[in-house]
């Protein structure tokens, strides 16, 4: 999942903004900083970090499907959407009892609720839009520095096959020229 440095930037990124949001919109109710807290925080920078790796890596494989740097972060946050929402959604309905429990205890709970609650709406909205600029961002300093991304042409079987048939070569003699013809590219 995390394979090279453009991969990581984006999602550090982000889940750096996103903590940062967080603590402040807490602060603005008054809330403490305690150990419940602490604890929603690296609840939702677990969770939020899943959304954006699943966000970049969808959209590094329409990159390599050929669609523009621009397209493909799109595509990824609009084939997310559904699935971030359904997280988020969950995990908000799951942290009301917390919220409106009283008893021994209600105020730690509250505090984890509320800070889960907000991290969650906030830190989502804030990764469907930070994640695909800062991928995008990162892809072109990549193809930049690094060059064109290697998109592959999808070829039927029965077409290739009859490609190697009619040139009269082994599969291992049409597997050499498709690796020279590779290393040429790149």
């Amino acid at each position: 999942m995390l394979r090279s440095f453009r991969s990581r930037c984006p999602k550090c990124r982000a889940m750096a903004l996103t903590t940062v949001w967080l603590v402040s919109l807490l602060h603005l109710p008054g809330m403490e900083n305690n150990i419940y807290l602490q604890t929603g925080v690296i609840m939702l920078i677990g969770l939020l970090a899943k959304t954006a790796i699943l966000i970049t890596e969808f959209a590094a494989e329409r990159r390599a499907q050929g669609l523009s740097i621009r397209d493909a972060a799109f595509a990824a946050c609009e084939e997310r959407l559904r699935p971030i929402l359904m997280t988020v959604v969950t995990m908000i309905a799951g942290m009301i009892p917390l919220i409106i429990a009283g008893g021994a205890g209600a105020n730690g709970n509250r505090v984890l609720a509320l800070g889960v609650t907000a991290g969650m709406a906030v830190g989502t909205l804030a990764l469907l839009f930070v994640v695909p600029v800062f991928f995008i961002v990162f892809q072109k300093l990549h193809e930049k520095f690094q060059g064109q991304a290697v998109t592959a042409e999808a070829v039927p079987v029965e077409e290739a096959k009859a490609k190697i048939a009619e040139a009269g070569e082994t599969i291992e003699e049409a597997n050499d020229i498709i690796d020279d013809e590779t290393t040429t590219k790149e």
